[in-house]
């Protein structure tokens, strides 16, 4: 990501090429036909940060939502969850530890609203892209918004204390019309910025500068004469 170009000096030598979305892969969901009262957290559980997002969620934020909707679910999906996480699914608080599935779309293509309530990692949070992709509205910390750059109220919502993130969800649930514009907007927002397709032809433009440059090197470099008898 740029901060994490700028960790490294900001050399301008360095160029940023982001992680991308396999648009097709991740497909854009209406809203018609998405459970309504689904949450969801994608990531790898073994990742420290998102151990700790989720752990922070549930237990800083969830109750809030909980008192107000009941029959609101949150389903922690991605492989590796350790005793922690698998310790919050007690099958009475509504969250549910899903684990490794075969495909993560589909379960973002049926979740109402995603979270990321990152406070630690660095780079691209790959779990927003995806999200957004799919068409289910993000609420963000700002850090795990950072390497990402959404336009906050636009393409996600973003939010850092408990209270503030309780209350971006509960806008997004109560707001038929908000999920649907954050949701074609983040879609939107992968297509212009974060499709594979325009990375690699970045990424193939600089390897054909380098081989240009190599070449004209090549080129001006003096003739070897050899003498002899």
């Amino acid at each position: 990501s740029p901060a994490d170009k700028q960790a490294l000096g900001g050399s301008p030598r360095l160029t940023v090429i982001p992680n991308g979305v396999d648009v097709e892969q991740f497909p854009f969901y209406p809203q018609e036909g998405r459970d309504s009262a689904t949450l969801i957290f994608t990531g790898n559980m073994g990742y420290h940060p998102n151990e700790e997002a989720v752990i922070w969620f549930t237990s800083q934020v969830w109750p809030t939502l909980q008192a107000g909707y009941p029959d609101l679910r949150f389903q922690v999906v991605g492989t590796n969850p350790g005793e922690r996480i698998r310790a919050l699914a007690s099958g009475s608080n509504g969250i549910e530890v899903v684990g490794k599935v075969p495909d993560v779309a589909a379960y973002l293509g049926r979740a109402s609203v995603a979270v990321a309530p990152m406070h630690t990692g660095s780079g691209i949070q790959n779990k927003l892209l995806e999200a957004m992709s799919t068409g289910v509205p993000v609420v963000s910390t700002t850090t795990g918004n950072r390497g990402v750059g959404g336009w906050p109220d636009r393409d996600l919502l973003v939010a850092d204390s408990p209270a503030a993130f309780a209350s971006a969800i509960t806008r997004l649930l109560k707001d038929t019309e908000l999920r649907r514009g954050v949701a074609e907007a983040g879609r939107e927002y992968v297509e212009r910025h974060f499709r594979w397709e325009r990375h690699a032809e970045q990424l193939s433009h600089i390897y054909e500068r380098m081989a240009a440059g190599r070449s004209q090197e090549v080129l001006e470099e003096k003739p070897l004469v050899l003498s002899g008898s």
